[in-house]
């Protein structure tokens, strides 16, 4: 998944990784799931106006990539309806609010034409002076993970994270690469560069070597995983991933909720399930 935008802004204080581990753990306890919401949930046609579902009907371009237009859009509309829906209240409107726009596009594909770009990426998110618009190419389908991972770029845009609170988490002296192909125009995620990760040398603080391209994508890549593996999966054993993972879940509670309005969220359950796992495996 690719990112056009990266913005950045200072002043803001980072708490201690304990601190956020520890609040997110007593967050996440305390919290209770949301009772009904399946009976509450709009028809489909509803749901799109909802969230500004549209369908690319023209090429075009957006941010150095060539968007495709799409034939038909019923299957995969509803599968994006479907993923948006599982978001608290008020989520997407803080970032609208944010940012000043939130549009979803359905597209027939997408189609990098600059350096640098990536050749075809599967979603795309592109930051601008109207907002934010998140890029879905459906000739292949529209995924629940694909929509999360494109969504954390979204409330990146509204949050603004500062390079140096994240930088914090990272290991000593590292840096993102800050480009998604290497010099020879292959893409991060084939790279040979290993390090930090868990098919690598060192102690895991990447998901896999495409974390590495931007702060961002590692947000975005560390959000995804958590939601497609399960309270076992041996990358979730790293204490620095799972750091990780609270301060980001604390950073989006301080940033789209500051009243604490959300009940229990999709990804605090799912982060609140590997802490208590993880807890058990303890001997």
């Amino acid at each position: 998944m690719a990112r056009v935008f990266f913005n950045k802004r200072t002043g803001r204080a980072s708490e201690p990784w304990v601190t956020l581990c520890l609040a997110a753990a007593v967050m996440l306890t305390l919290l209770t799931a949301r009772a009904g919401r399946a009976a509450q949930l709009p028809a489909l046609a509803d749901a799109a106006e909802l969230f500004d579902v549209k369908t690319a009907a023209a090429e075009m371009r957006l941010g150095g990539y060539r968007v495709l237009p799409l034939l038909g859009d019923g299957d995969e509309k509803s599968a994006l309806t479907d993923a948006l829906l599982q978001y608290p209240d008020g989520f997407f409107e803080a970032i609208r609010t944010r940012t000043g726009g939130l549009t979803f596009l359905l597209c027939g594909g997408i189609r990098g034409e600059r350096p640098g770009c990536r050749a075809a990426p599967s979603a795309l998110t592109v930051s601008g002076s109207s907002g934010v618009t998140l890029v879905f190419d459906c000739s292949e389908g529209v995924s629940f993970y694909t929509v999360c991972h494109e969504v954390c770029h979204a409330a990146d845009a509204a949050l603004q994270v500062p390079d140096a609170e994240w930088a914090a988490l990272q290991p000593p002296g590292f840096r993102f690469s800050g480009r998604y192909t290497d010099e020879n125009g292959r893409p991060a995620e084939d790279g040979d560069d290993l390090s930090f990760t868990p098919q690598g040398e060192g102690e895991p603080y990447f998901v896999n070597a495409y974390a590495k391209t931007f702060p961002a994508e590692d947000r975005a890549v560390l959000f995804e995983t958590l939601m497609r593996a399960g309270p076992g999966a041996g990358y979730l054993h790293s204490p620095h991933i799972i750091k990780k993972l609270a301060a980001y879940c604390a950073l989006l509670r301080a940033g789209l909720d500051p009243d604490g309005r959300w009940e229990q969220p999709f990804w605090e359950a799912r982060l609140c399930e590997v802490l208590k796992a993880q807890q058990a495996c303890r001997p």
